[in-house]
């Protein structure tokens, strides 16, 4: 899927919901669809990833994706707790990756 930067492509798309990955499937090809994060974790053709899910979840799938050595963009609120994010930001440092926090209104 073409996003408007030469450098960057989307590879694929994890979802739960089999309604949403068709509707992918249908109008972006190109694009992978899955119901499994390890599509996404266990490639290393991909190198960055964006979670986008309710913000309950973005602790454990950025803890995940960072240490599956992503770089991580992840939607509004980075974490539940002001530790799970200081946490998140740790293994980011360690690991030399980029985690960044994006707020969809701005």
């Amino acid at each position: 899927m073409d996003i408007g930067s030469p450098n960057c492509r989307v590879g694929t798309v994890i979802d739960t919901s089999r309604e949403r990955r068709y509707y992918l499937e249908q109008n972006f090809t190109g694009v992978a669809t899955s119901d499994d994060l390890s599509d996404v974790l266990l490639n290393p053709d991909i190198d960055s990833v964006v979670v986008a899910t309710p913000a309950a979840s973005h602790y454990d799938l950025t803890k995940s994706d960072l240490s599956a050595k992503k770089h991580v963009l992840v939607e509004k609120f980075l974490a539940m707790r002001v530790s799970e994010a200081e946490e998140l930001a740790q293994i980011a440092r360690v690991k030399q990756h980029v985690l960044m926090v994006d707020h969809t209104f701005l």
